[in-house]
């Protein structure tokens, strides 16, 4: 939190001086988490919000990329709090299936285009919370006029149309209630709910109903905010360190903040520089794919190859290979030469087999065990083990054995000593997972919580004990030495695989890469390495491993032409990494005032000039993100708009990334944006994680997959896409297209991760059905990558159920809203052309979801019940079928049932400025303090500091 900043004193001099407000901000926060010392647990009101953003019951509980079981997790946090004596209520605590139901189906965000569920809630809910209409315009006259105009511009006037009863008197915050403890869907952001917001640049404020539940938290005497999932991170405000008056500022108040974060994410950052949380890190189970069962077939062939001694036999055996290799270019590559084929095949299957997936979700303070625990440490040795196996010309999975304390081989070897050691400092460590709810607990009495790194368990065991308040490392030194070693190795790798896919010596002339928060913490600046050393330019260090200055490499020692390049940002670095930036800029500005003939960025920059009639200096910004204040390209939520095309996505990310960043400041350049696009052949994109890949999330679509699909709106040719693989530490690069197949393969197709997937309930069935919507987002982005048989498997695998795992079983007894929002995602991608679905499998998949609908009720995610022209789709397949006339009058009766307007609702407002009402004029605190009070509380607050900390040391002993 910044409580000063830097300003010209008369004669010139630079002073630090406070900043009243903030100090006033900070002193308050600490009383509040000093107050949690001397409070009783029994007296604590605990709010505890979780995710529920796509307005449906299909998906609620935790963010996907999060892979955290929200339900068990809260239970488990119900369960330590009871035993800490916290108030819980009297009632017998739920279980899982039944916490689930109570989230779904009762304490859920409801999208606009379900108003008589919201109304059938409020009446039923015996704990849903009413904002009386003019309680809420009392709390929200109190922001600033500026903030109060910004949300009715945005939103309408109070009480808007989000969560809102049927006579728009009061707004609705769902809850489930357990004492004093109060679980709580997070506020929807909102953009599925308002689509203007999608197609616009500008930063989006609260809505009213995400002020309503902010204000309702300050003043229902909340002692302390836990979320296992907020975005309050994103509201505008400041880059780094809310103010007490902006939106984040008002919103979150003094009220402590405690979130969940997964330690390979980088989350816990975010939160903390723009949200004043304090993160406890979490851990996540992770496992060897092995081979999934339907490539068990080709290794089979390679199998009889091998120990084909008749000539005859193995050319035959070969041919099939070839045969099977040309059916998928996309995993093994298209030739007629046998041993191109069956290397290809061997070494894909081999990466299959080795692939670290997610083994199912985590359960917050669960100790893995059994099975599972094996699986973890076979994961995190397994590096090692393959090293020690290489050297002693043996077999890994003895040397595994022989680790486990299955066997005595080896145990006199100090190589083996070592992984014994690691073996048993690895165990030691999982079993402190038990510790994230202590940990918690500690955070709700005010305690301090140890700091540790942030990354995943395998890439780094070090990151582990999981329970910790996850830091992301120095900011200063990044990129470190050894990720500017790992950055010219991804740089030549990519070179060459570009060059020998157009063409011997052929280079690209602009590269384009994704700067992402979670890479540049996770390999500390890899990517900005790569970036540096393909513009021809390298970091200078000092002693201490700060990077003090950039230097040209010379052309004769780079040995090939410099490459241009196009850095699209995401929101949240652009905030938080503004210096990677400056630094970013820097490395052009250098690389293009070489002289050099083949220069890229120097003919690149001087062409925009004279296109745009622009300096040269202006033509050189290659750094590009979102408007100042404003988070992701929206492709993803365009993805779910029926009226969107393609072409209309291209056009919203061209738009929404526009905006040019570096020392100059920003500015909003969409014909310079437009100008370097048109110029990308190559873009890559890192991942270091060994539990997230491509499509856990729909923001590496909608930030990566977007780019090759602008590139074409400009009429060049689709780039060459790549993928920078960190997962393991090492510098491997391959093609988007491979990796995709590889995680398509190792994951969604795999019966392992499957059933890692199925073992968690609920939670399972919602991230399976969130896959297949990030595979549709990719087939609008990057059609030529995702094929119509990668359809017909996901139909297999989950519909048919090749692997015989009881997958409609599964669904129907722990989600059935997951198979509903599962078939219309399949629906959709036959409709809109990228699936050849025969007529069978489209009534199969039609028959599926309306039975569901019948028998539990519509999801109502907005991929149901606010896509039309879906719902229209799917009755035209089933009115083929005679016998589904009363099974399609009760689904449309179903869909009705939650989407009819009550009539004594009246027409909604717009959301957009209104006449009539009336706005009180409420400036800043800042601005309504008169010179001579802002002087007194600066004479006045560093005793109240100096008070707060004797109060909170004196706390803090009373242990």
């Amino acid at each position: 939190m910044i409580v000063g900043a830097k300003a010209l004193a008369e004669n010139g001099d630079e002073l630090m001086v406070p900043i009243p407000e903030q100090i006033e901000w900070r002193v308050k926060r600490a009383i509040q988490w000093a107050k949690l010392r001397k409070k009783s647990n029994a007296d604590k009101k605990i709010v505890i919000t979780y995710y529920s953003e796509g307005s449906g019951k299909a998906n609620v509980g935790s963010d996907s990329d999060a892979y955290l079981n929200a339900q068990r997790s809260l239970i488990a946090i119900l369960k330590m709090l009871k035993q800490q004596g916290y108030n819980v209520g009297n009632q017998p605590l739920p279980d899982e299936k039944k916490l689930s139901q109570m989230m779904s189906e009762h304490a859920s965000n409801i999208g606009v285009w379900a108003p008589q569920e919201t109304d059938r809630r409020a009446a039923t809910g015996k704990d849903m919370i009413k904002i009386p209409l003019s309680q809420y315009q009392q709390w929200f006259s109190g922001y600033v006029t500026a903030q109060q105009k910004k949300v009715i511009q945005t939103w309408g006037i109070p009480p808007g149309k989000l969560m809102v009863s049927g006579n728009r008197q009061a707004i609705i915050i769902p809850v489930i209630r357990f004492g004093n403890i109060t679980l709580a869907p997070h506020p929807n952001w909102g953009m599925r709910d308002n689509k203007k917001l999608i197609y616009g640049n500008d930063p989006i404020p609260p809505s009213h109903e995400y002020i309503a539940f902010y204000e309702w938290l300050k003043h229902s005497g909340t002692d302390a905010y836990v979320t296992l999932f907020t975005q309050l991170s994103l509201m505008p405000g400041k880059n780094e360190g809310p103010s007490a008056n902006d939106f984040v500022g008002r919103l979150i108040g003094d009220i402590p903040h405690i979130t969940l974060t997964p330690l390979m994410a980088g989350s816990a950052v975010k939160n903390k520089r723009r949200a004043n949380a304090l993160s406890i890190g979490y851990m996540n189970e992770v496992m060897s794919a092995g081979l999934p069962t339907a490539l068990q077939p080709v290794n089979n062939l390679l199998e009889e190859w091998s120990a084909a001694t008749n000539p005859n036999l193995k050319k035959a055996v070969a041919k099939k290979l070839i045969d099977f290799a040309k059916q998928n270019p996309g995993k093994f590559g298209n030739t007629d030469n046998p041993e191109q084929a069956i290397n290809s095949i061997r070494d894909y299957l081999h990466k299959v087999a080795a692939e670290k997936i997610p083994n199912g979700t985590h359960t917050l303070g669960e100790i893995p065990a059994g099975d599972k625990r094996r699986k973890i440490l076979e994961a995190m040795l397994d590096d090692d083990i393959h090293e020690f196996a290489k050297k002693h010309n043996a077999d890994p999975a003895l040397v595994l054995k022989a680790v486990t304390g299955h066997q005595n081989t080896y145990r006199s070897d100090s190589g083996f000593i070592r992984l014994d050691s690691l073996y048993t400092n690895y165990r030691q460590k999982l079993n402190a997972a038990g510790n994230e709810l202590l940990s918690l607990g500690r955070a709700l009495d005010g305690r301090y919580i140890m700091p540790g790194p942030s990354d995943d368990l395998v890439r780094n065991p070090e990151s582990l004990p999981s329970w910790r308040n996850p830091y992301g490392g120095n900011d200063k030194a990044i990129p470190s030495q050894t990720a500017w070693n790992l950055g010219q190795q991804m740089g030549d790798a990519l070179l060459q695989q570009f060059s020998e896919r157009k063409g011997k010596g052929r280079f690209p002339k602009k590269v384009a890469f994704v700067l992402w928060s979670t890479e540049i913490t996770n390999s500390q600046g890899a990517t900005e390495a790569e970036i540096l050393y393909l513009l021809g330019v390298k970091p200078v260090w000092n002693k201490k491993g700060k990077i003090i200055s950039l230097k040209v490499i010379p052309r004769s020692e780079l040995g090939r032409p410099r490459i241009d390049v196009l850095l699209t940002a995401s929101g949240t670095y652009r905030d938080h990494f503004r210096d990677k930036i400056n630094m970013l800029e820097e490395a052009v500005d250098l690389a293009a005032k070489e002289q050099d003939k083949d220069n890229h960025v120097r003919i690149n920059s001087a062409r925009y000039a004279r296109v745009l009639g622009i300096s040269e200096d202006e033509s050189g910004a290659r750094v590009f993100s979102t408007a100042p204040g404003a988070y992701s390209t929206n492709v993803e939520f365009a993805s779910e708009d029926e009226t969107a095309d393609t072409a209309r996505m291209s056009s919203l990310y061209l738009s929404r990334m526009s905006n040019s960043y570096g020392k100059k400041g920003n500015s909003s350049t969409p014909k310079l944006f437009a100008l370097n696009i048109r110029d990308v052949d190559a873009a890559a994109f890192s991942r270091s994680s060994n539990v997230l890949g491509i499509m856990d999330h729909p923001m590496v679509a909608a930030y990566y997959g977007a780019v090759s699909a602008a590139v074409k709106s400009q009429g060049s040719a689709a780039p060459e896409m790549f993928i920078n693989d960190l997962a393991s530490g090492n510098a491997d690069v391959e093609g988007l297209e491979s990796y995709y197949h590889r995680e398509m393969d190792s994951r969604y197709l795999n019966p392992e991760w499957i059933k890692g997937m199925m073992d968690q309930g609920y939670d399972g069935a919602k991230t399976i059905s969130g896959f297949t919507e990030n595979l549709l987002l990719w087939n609008k982005t990057n059609p030529e990558m995702v094929k119509s048989a990668d359809w017909d498997e996901v139909y297999q695998t989950y519909i048919t159920d090749r692997n015989r795992l009881g997958t409609k079983e599964f669904f129907d007894k722990n989600n059935p809203y997951a198979v509903q929002t599962l078939s219309a995602h399949m629906i959709e991608a036959a409709r809109d052309g990228y699936w050849k679905a025969s007529e069978q499998q489209l009534q199969s998949l039609g028959k599926i979801l309306v039975e569901s609908v019948n028998n539990n009720g519509p999801a109502c995610s907005g991929s149901i019940c606010n896509s039309p022209k879906k719902l229209d789709y799917i009755k035209g397949i089933l009115q083929k079928i005679p016998a589904n006339s009363n099974a399609l009058k009760e689904f449309d009766k179903r869909i009705a049932s939650v989407k009819t307007q009550p009539s004594s609702a009246g027409k909604p407002s717009e959301m957009q400025n209104v006449e009539g009402y009336h706005i009180s004029e409420r400036k800043s605190v800042a601005k309504e303090s008169t010179g001579r009070i802002v002087m007194l509380i600066c004479w006045l607050l560093p005793g109240l500091i100096l008070l707060a900390g004797m109060l909170f040391r004196l706390l803090r002993q009373k242990k």
